[in-house]
């Protein structure tokens, strides 16, 4: 492609961001949809329709069309009240009719009475909505009403892991693992705040770190989703802030918990002793009228401070301490009738005094000096997005955004000997000494803008989008003069040194138009297409690979058989790509100096002489006609109303993974050329075609009795295999996107294809709670899964490049799990306390204390004879546990509001 045309296929949605604003990057709001009827059926025509609510900044009003229909649209979530007022009938009032992030309420079909002379309104409580009869998108909104009863993590992330098809992973041996969604790992999720993509640009872990005190209501989309959703393999996570309103309110909040409220946990391999520990987690936010009816504030303050004291093996006692600020603000302008005008600003600056710096594999059983453990981190960012809807006219309605976010992650050794000395480790004796090794100073940036209009044309909502995303991202990156030295065998060195001072940039280009056409009252068909280009700029600020052929059809109907709104089948048809992650573009496109040496003697005797290989990067070299990272899903589905407030769902779906990014290690007379492009094709067919399937029956019931119990219970039967397992390598328990670790060498191919890391056949999951008379709560969340496949692993040729030595998956598995959290909350009442309402919270994580194993240490070999080709170097603690289940805890909680 030509530079002329890449240069055209960017510009063009930058300048009219520039000109209009850019829309959102994802749903900020939701909509309320309906029909005013006679009682023989005929349409009433330019009745008044009227919203409001706490969520609702002011008080939105609608007419009825010619066919009696209305929609009221971009409405903040929450609970809101309608009013219904027509000359000639009876009015009528609706209360607490749920607005949902990104979804459309249907009131259905409204029949008011005729009026001959003047009667009170009809109030009627709005029954829950059960079935949606628009949307075939795999996922669920859960509001705060919802988790707020259960005993979760603190942060919005956790609330993900309640839903089905959404498994914690426990791979935490160097990074960690988000939840995997639908066979994903978590490295392929994206995360959105207030329209903002929040993801973690360099490495995809995970979003920005809000407690979900701060949080309306959180949407996960894990399939199906329309043309205006992608940049993601795995889910696409969505949550909103708070909205002032005309009152003024105000609410804080305190969890605590320490060692003396937590039982002592099993140690694995990995494991640091703990001799003490603490976490304070406390936090106010405020929110009112800043000019009533017009101009409203939200902000909001979290610091969140964890602590351990961990045992050094043989040198002592060391705090790790971990400090984040978390915080979010938000104006809301409403500047016309129909034009709403939000600025928000959101982080999590976060400054670590790390003690646990395993990353070495195997990890030491020994400590010679602590200066390896100890780091200095500095992480998080701050987030400021600024966005605009109005509805110009009935029948389209303009957004538009802009976003700017930056992250650092900052890290050092924490000693004057640790920033000086190489990082040893002696698998022979178990022993771990010298430093740090390393240091590293990476800034990202990341600069988004949206315009999309919606069109209401009667049967017809078509929506066009445009938008562009840059992704940069400055490294300053230094390994110390032979900065990394690993012994494997007693006359076996290996070490690593190098340096990459660069600067890469993505540019993210995206084109989409789609519509909901609902053909008769009882079919609708969802019809798409999305396009996304990734333009990846290294070194010299020249790009160095295009990805431009990213077409995405995308197709889905909702039919209802039967009574409308009481059953529906629905399914999805569609094509997904992810966007690349930066890390990728620090391997493949910067001027790096990645050198390695092996050696008989010990490296760090200056006056050894090693003989380094430098890994040339194959810069400049563009692969023609590369594809992006994608998969194909189908998806089939049935749902039925149980009563008013039930529904059962059966959903089927399937994916296959298409093309994957990365690099492979082509063997020459002497050492190896790198090669890129996309895996098994090309110039890389001499490694195997990547392959992901996953397929899964789900079953969820989820319900609600009145206004004291409400519950969701699911099982999954799943099944994920192939030879690749993400952007998040399970087999290493590391985060390398683009990287592919396991499919790097043609002798890595064989015994490569099986099950892989995050396969559960059987996840059960129920969450529920239940309001008493008394002001006691009690909610619950239970989970009973399957455990992972295991692996028998051996050396490959090249350091950390490791060969199944059996086929993939058939050593086993870890145990069966289950977890069981409680959480006990007492509102004392408003009157009881002058208006003020105070709740007490008792939450027993990990009931039992179960500590099973969730992970074992998988390597049985750690070297290989480069001669006879056998592999050498036994690994000591081949089949040791590596981590169990978290301990159980009790967590202490009160929050305060008026």
């Amino acid at each position: 492609m030509k530079r002329g045309t890449i240069r055209t296929a960017w510009v063009v949605p930058v300048l009219c961001a520039a000109l209009c604003g850019a829309a959102s990057a994802q749903e900020v709001a939701g909509n309320v949809e309906g029909r005013i009827l006679t009682p023989d059926d005929r349409p009433i025509v330019g009745a008044s329709v009227s919203l409001s609510g706490p969520s609702i900044q002011g008080t939105r009003t609608v007419a009825t069309d010619s066919r009696g229909y209305f929609r009221a649209v971009g409405l903040a979530a929450g609970l809101c009240s309608v009013s219904i007022r027509t000359i000639g009938y009876r009015a009528m009032d609706l209360e607490d009719v749920p607005i949902q992030l990104g979804r459309t309420t249907t009131l259905g079909e409204i029949r008011l009475q005729p009026q001959p002379v003047e009667l009170e309104p009809i109030i009627v409580s709005a029954r829950r909505t059960v079935i949606d009869p628009a949307s075939a998108t795999t996922g669920a909104n859960l509001t705060r009403d919802m988790y707020e009863t259960l005993p979760i993590d603190r942060d919005y992330q956790s609330v993900i892991a309640l839903l089905p098809q959404a498994n914690t992973s426990y791979l935490e041996q160097f990074d960690p693992d988000p939840v995997n969604i639908g066979g994903s790992t978590g490295l392929e999720n994206v995360y959105y705040i207030e329209g903002l993509n929040v993801t973690d640009p360099y490495r995809g872990l995970g979003g920005t770190e809000l407690p979900y005190n701060f949080v309306g209501e959180v949407q996960v989309q894990q399939g199906g989703y329309e043309a205006e959703h992608g940049r993601a393999l795995g889910g696409i996570i969505n949550i909103l802030t708070p909205s002032g309103g005309d009152e003024f309110r105000f609410s804080a909040f305190g969890f605590f918990n320490n060692d003396a409220l937590t039982a002592t946990g099993k140690r694995g391999v990995w494991d640091l002793g703990v001799q003490g520990a603490s976490d304070y987690d406390f936090g106010v936010s405020a929110a009112g009228p800043i000019i009533r009816s017009r101009l409203w504030f939200f902000a909001a303050y979290n610091p969140h401070i964890q602590t351990q004291d961990l045992e050094l093996p043989g040198v002592g006692v060391y705090e790790d301490r971990t400090t984040t600020h978390r915080f979010a603000g938000k104006l809301s302008w409403r500047a016309g009738r129909e034009t709403d005008i939000t600025l928000a600003v959101f982080g999590d600056p976060t400054r670590q005094r790390r003690s646990s710096n395993l990353w070495a594999y195997p990890p030491p059983t020994s400590l010679a000096n602590p200066d390896p453990l100890l780091g200095d981190w500095t992480l998080g960012g701050v987030n400021v997005s600024l966005r605009g809807r109005s509805l110009l006219s009935p029948r389209l309605l303009l957004e538009a955004s802009l976003g700017h976010s930056w992250r650092n992650e900052d890290v050092q050794g924490a000693t004057e000997r640790g920033r000086t000395e190489p990082y040893f480790q002696d698998f022979t004796t178990g022993t771990l000494s010298g430093g740090y090794g390393y240091s590293e100073d990476i800034d990202v940036a990341r600069t988004s803008g949206r315009l999309v209009g919606t069109v209401f044309l009667g049967r017809h909502t078509a929506k066009v989008g445009v938008a562009y995303e840059e992704n940069r991202l400055d490294i300053a990156a230094d390994y110390l003069d032979r900065g990394i030295i690993l012994r494997f065998e007693p006359d076996y060195y290996f070490v690593f040194e190098g340096d990459n001072n660069s600067r890469v940039r993505n540019r993210v280009p995206t084109v989409y138009v789609q519509d909901s056409w609902l053909v008769t009252d009882r079919l609708t068909l969802n019809l798409g297409l999305r396009w996304d280009g990734q333009y990846l700029i290294g070194t010299g600020d020249s790009v160095a690979q295009s990805i431009t052929d990213q077409w995405q059809p995308r197709l889905a109907f909702v039919f209802q058989p039967g009574e409308l709104g009481s059953q529906r089948i629905f399914g999805s048809a569609g094509r997904y790509y992810m966007q690349m992650p930066l890390f990728y573009s620090v391997l493949m496109h910067t001027d790096r100096d990645d050198c390695s040496a092996e050696s008989a003697e010990d490296p760090r005797d200056p006056t050894v002489e090693l003989d380094f290989w430098c890994s040339p990067m194959p810069q400049g070299s563009k692969v023609e006609g590369m594809h992006g990272e994608h998969f194909d899903e189908l998806t089939l589905g049935y749902e039925r109303a149980l009563g008013s407030n039930t529904k059962l769902t059966i959903r089927g779906i399937y994916r296959r993974l298409g093309d994957v990014v990365g690099y492979g290690l082509l063997p020459q007379d002497e050492g190896f050329e790198v090669v890129t492009g996309n895996t098994g094709r090309g110039e890389l067919s001499f490694l195997p075609e990547p392959t992901r399937d996953y397929s899964a029956l789900e079953l969820t019931l989820d319900g609600m009795a009145g206004q004291r119990l409400r519950y969701l219970a699911s099982y999954v039967l799943s099944r994920t295999d192939g030879n690749y397992s993400g952007l998040y390598v399970g087999d290493h328990g590391i985060a390398l996107p683009g990287s592919n670790e396991m499919l790097h060498l043609p002798e890595q191919g064989p015994n490569s294809t099986g099950l892989l890391p995050n396969d559960r056949t059987h996840v059960f999951r129920l969450f529920g709670s239940y309001a008493l008379n008394f002001g006691l709560t009690a909610g619950a969340f239970f989970t009973l899964q399957s455990g992972t496949p295991l692996n028998e692993l051996g050396a490959g040729r090249v350091v950390f490049r490791q060969v199944n030595l059996i086929p993939r998956g058939t050593a086993g598995r870890t145990s069966t799990i289950w977890d069981l959290n409680l959480r006990l909350m007492y509102d004392f009442g408003r009157r009881d306390l002058g208006g003020v309402s105070a709740r007490l919270i008792l939450d027993l994580l990990h009931v039992g204390n179960p500590q099973r194993v969730v992970l074992t240490d998988q390597t049985r070999y750690l070297a290989l004879d480069p001669d006879t080709g056998e592999q050498t170097a036994p690994n000591a603690t081949f089949g040791e546990p590596l981590n169990h289940q978290p301990p159980m805890t009790l967590r202490l909680g009160l929050e305060v509001s008026y």
